[in-house]
C-alpha cells in the first residue's frame, strides 16, 4: 500500500488532523516501522477505553492521540526521540550553565522517582555527642574538585552533615582501638528540613586510614523528564525516607521528600531508551540552590524493565 494512504489512515484512527501531529507520526512510522507503530495505536486505544493516562499536569487526560505519543516517548532512544520528534534550535544550542541552573532546576514538573538508595560516608568526625541510645556526628564535606561532570562547578563552601549511629556501635568501633581519625559509615542521606541540611542515618560503620572526606552515592531511579545540554544531562528525581526502615536507635526519618539533582555526562546518556530505570554513582554535597542532595554523576547502569 502506498506510504501515503498508510499515513493517512493511521492518521484518522489516532483523530490527528494537525500537521505537526502528522509529521510525528509520519517520522514514527520510518523509526519503529509498520507493525510496531500500530501495536503502539493499539495499545493507546486500550489505555483511553480503560480510562486514560493523564497530562504532566494532571489537569486533563490525554487524547488517543496524546497517549500514542507518550508510549512511543516510553518505546525510544533519546536519539530517535530527538529524529520523531525535533528539538528546537534554542535547545540545540544550550550551554550548561553553573551560574544559571535554578533556571533549568525550576523546569522541572515531573521529577522521577528514586526506588533504592545507598549512601557511603568517609572522613574524620568535627564533632562527637554520645546520648543513650545513639551517637551524634558532625562532618565537614568539602566538594572534589576532579572525578565530577563536566561543566559542574561545586560551592567550595563545605557541606555540613550531621550523622546518627547506634550507640553500641560506636562503642564497640572505640573498644577496637579508634582514637579520633577517619571512619567510613554506610546509610541513607537525605535532606532534613529541621535542621536545613543534610543528615546521614549510618546502619553500618569502620575505623579507615586517613582519607579525604567524601560523600559516595548511589540511586537507582526511573526516568520520565530529562533536560539534554551539549554536554550534560539534567535529571530531578525524589527520595521518601518515609518509605525507609528506621531502626529504633536513630531520630525518626525526616517527613519531607528529599530532592536529588543528577548531573551526567551527556556521552553516558547516549543510546539509552526512556522506559529503562538507571543506576548512578558519583560524589553528592549540598548544593543551597535548593533544599536537597546533588550528585555529580562518575558512573551509570542501565536496568531493563521487568
Amino acid at each position: 500500500m502506498d506510504q501515503s494512504i498508510i499515513l493517512s489512515n493511521l492518521a484518522a484512527r489516532l483523530q490527528e488532523t494537525n500537521d505537526s501531529a502528522i509529521t510525528h507520526l509520519r517520522r514514527t512510522l520510518a523509526v519503529l516501522g509498520y507493525d510496531h507503530t500500530i501495536a503502539l495505536i493499539t495499545e493507546a486505544e486500550a489505555l483511553v477505553t480503560q480510562g486514560g493516562i493523564p497530562t504532566n499536569d494532571n489537569t486533563r487526560k490525554r487524547t488517543l492521540g496524546g497517549t500514542f505519543f507518550y508510549l512511543v516517548r516510553r518505546d525510544v532512544s533519546w536519539k530517535n526521540r530527538i529524529a520523531i520528534f525535533g528539538i528546537s534550535p534554542s535547545q540545540q544550542a544550550q550551554i550548561f550553565s553553573w551560574e544559571a541552573r535554578g533556571d533549568d532546576y525550576s523546569k522541572f514538573s515531573n521529577p522521577a522517582i528514586a526506588s533504592s538508595i545507598q549512601t557511603t560516608l568517609s572522613g574524620k568526625p568535627s564533632h562527637v555527642i554520645i546520648q543513650p541510645k545513639r551517637v551524634i556526628l558532625s562532618f565537614k564535606i568539602i566538594p572534589p574538585t576532579t572525578g565530577i561532570a563536566k561543566d559542574i562547578q561545586p560551592p567550595q563552601d563545605e557541606t555540613f552533615i550531621t550523622a546518627y549511629v547506634s550507640r553500641k556501635h560506636w562503642l564497640k568501633l572505640v573498644d577496637q582501638g579508634y582514637r579520633d581519625t577517619s571512619i567510613t559509615l554506610k546509610g541513607q542521606l537525605f535532606y532534613d528540613e529541621g535542621l536545613e541540611g543534610l543528615s546521614f542515618y549510618a546502619y553500618k560503620l569502620k575505623h579507615t586510614p586517613e582519607i579525604s572526606p567524601m560523600i559516595s552515592y548511589q540511586c537507582i531511579t526511573n526516568i520520565d523528564q530529562v533536560i539534554i545540554k551539549k554536554k550534560l544531562v539534567l535529571l530531578k528525581t525524589t527520595y521518601n525516607p518515609s518509605l525507609v526502615t528506621i531502626p529504633d536507635y536513630l531520630p525518626p526519618a525526616p517527613t519531607n521528600p528529599t530532592e536529588i539533582m543528577l548531573y551526567i555526562n551527556r556521552k553516558s546518556w547516549k543510546g539509552i531508551s526512556s522506559n529503562l530505570h538507571i543506576n548512578v554513582e558519583g560524589f553528592a554535597y549540598h548544593d543551597p540552590l535548593f533544599s536537597g542532595i546533588t550528585v555529580s554523576v562518575r558512573t551509570i547502569k542501565y536496568i531493563e524493565p521487568t
